[in-house]
């Protein structure tokens, strides 16, 4: 017998791949921005303004809009706005101060005087016609409760007793 020889089929030679086009370039698809977390608080800013003028605090204004003195401190247009409406305010009470001056209100008078000009009241004591020091106490846990004079009357620093502060001469 004789062996034939069997020639293997050879498969054509594919072609080699080549790489593809370039796809024109689709526009990306926008995100969908996902809102997530609590929605922001939302203030109105004429509210605050009015609560502003008529002094109200932070705390006020908070209980008020219903949110935390916290959210209101973050947010940069309402700290704006109530130190704009809290400073109209000042103003308005001063003027209200002037014109009760300028009408002869002696108490008004007094009360500015003392506060912006920082006047004030001296005790004069009469038999001497000296002008009596103010007097400090202090009031220590530890210690008992001394009063200090001032430093011209030094013989007359004393100590509290425990018998309600009178002492036994």
């Amino acid at each position: 017998m004789t062996k034939k020889l069997i020639k293997p089929v050879l498969k054509p030679k594919s072609k080699p791949k080549s790489k593809p086009k370039a796809k024109a370039k689709a526009k990306p698809k926008p995100k969908r921005k996902v809102k997530m977390g609590r929605p922001k608080f939302v203030i109105d800013y004429e509210l605050v303004e009015k609560l502003g003028l008529i002094h109200c605090t932070l705390v006020e204004i908070g209980a008020f809009l219903e949110c935390s003195i916290r959210t209101l401190e973050r947010n940069e247009k309402f700290c704006r706005v109530y130190k704009k409406a809290i400073g109209q305010s000042k103003m308005s009470l001063r003027r209200h101060q002037w014109k009760l001056i300028e009408a002869g209100n002696c108490t008004m008078q007094i009360f500015v005087g003392k506060n912006i000009l920082g006047q004030r009241d001296i005790v004069h004591d009469m038999d001497e016609q000296k002008v009596l020091k103010p007097v400090t106490i202090i009031v220590s846990s530890l210690d008992k409760p001394k009063v200090h004079f001032h430093n011209d009357q030094k013989d007359a620093i004393k100590s509290v007793d425990d018998n309600n502060g009178l002492d036994n001469e």
